[in-house]
């Protein structure tokens, strides 16, 4: 069915385009534009045909006719004229709407297709630097490797010196390490390192960089706490001197000063006039 509608739709376009009919064709019309089209072929066939033979055109009518009854004969064709004319126009206002939503839909489209590519090259690009990154890495491991064993063989090369002066140097061999028992593991360190390791679920798969990075936003948090710890501290301090040094005005002013040896620190003056209060008492 579909590609009947279809080949009407091509054979009424090319028909179309032949007449000079240019303008676009909405699927919807088709069955209007169609009938139109073979009225307007029948009414040009017939125009062709009473020129080639005027003998045969009707005569005129008679000037006797009432004008009123040719309006009155007139008077449907006008009202069809004017519902085709109206429904021409309205199908073609559909077919404009439709159209400008079309193209907002293909901008959406492609603007979406476009950001789409551009986080895919971001993503790309991203994946091009951590493959390098990885290979730049697994690189220097085995530089390090490399050099540790280098270290090792230049550490446990003997050299054997004879009577005669002349040195022999023993080939290299890796030294051996028999361990009988593995040494146990403190609870502090155990906690340590529970807190500092998180859990992960593959021991195999783990980012070293966002581990750091937690590791290091917790050291500022725990540091950030400390620097608080100890403002409230210095603040603490600060209000224990000030008190004890009213405490020794106020003593100063009711004890005369003669009563304390002149050799004795604050803390001591205080001592001596408790026991010096509690003597009097005494008395």
């Amino acid at each position: 069915m579909a590609s009947l509608s279809e080949q009407k739709y091509v054979t009424l376009r090319k028909r179309l385009d032949q007449f000079g009919f240019k303008q676009p064709l909405a699927i919807e019309s088709l069955p209007l534009v169609e009938k139109l089209f073979q009225a307007f072929i029948q009414t040009t066939e017939e125009l062709k045909k009473t020129k080639e033979n005027p003998q045969t055109v009707a005569p005129p009518p008679s000037t006797n006719t009432n004008p009123s009854t040719t309006y009155t004969s007139a008077h449907p064709y006008k009202n069809d004229n004017a519902r085709l004319v109206k429904e021409n126009n309205d199908l073609h206002l559909e077919l404009i709407k439709c159209r400008e939503q079309l193209d907002h839909h293909v901008k959406e489209f492609k603007s979406q297709l476009r950001k789409l590519e551009h986080e895919n090259a971001d993503l790309r690009f991203l994946n091009t630097q951590y493959i390098h990154r990885l290979r730049s890495l697994e690189k220097e491991s085995r530089q390090k490797d490399n050099k540790i064993l280098e270290l090792q063989e230049k550490n446990f090369q003997a050299v054997v010196q004879t009577p005669g002066g002349n040195k022999h140097t023993i080939p290299f061999r890796r030294q051996r390490l028999d361990i009988d028992e593995m040494l146990p593991e403190s609870s502090s360190s155990q906690q340590t390192l529970a807190q500092q390791l998180p859990y992960v679920n593959d021991p195999y798969i783990i980012d070293i960089v966002k581990v750091t990075e937690d590791r290091v936003a917790e050291l500022e948090l725990e540091l950030q706490q400390q620097k608080l710890y100890v403002d409230e501290v210095e603040t603490k301090m600060a209000n224990l001197k000030y008190q004890v040094n009213i405490n020794y005005s106020l003593i100063a002013e009711n004890d005369p000063k003669e009563e304390f040896p002149v050799c004795i620190n604050p803390s001591q003056r205080r001592i001596y006039i408790i026991f010096d209060d509690s003597n009097n008492n005494n008395r």
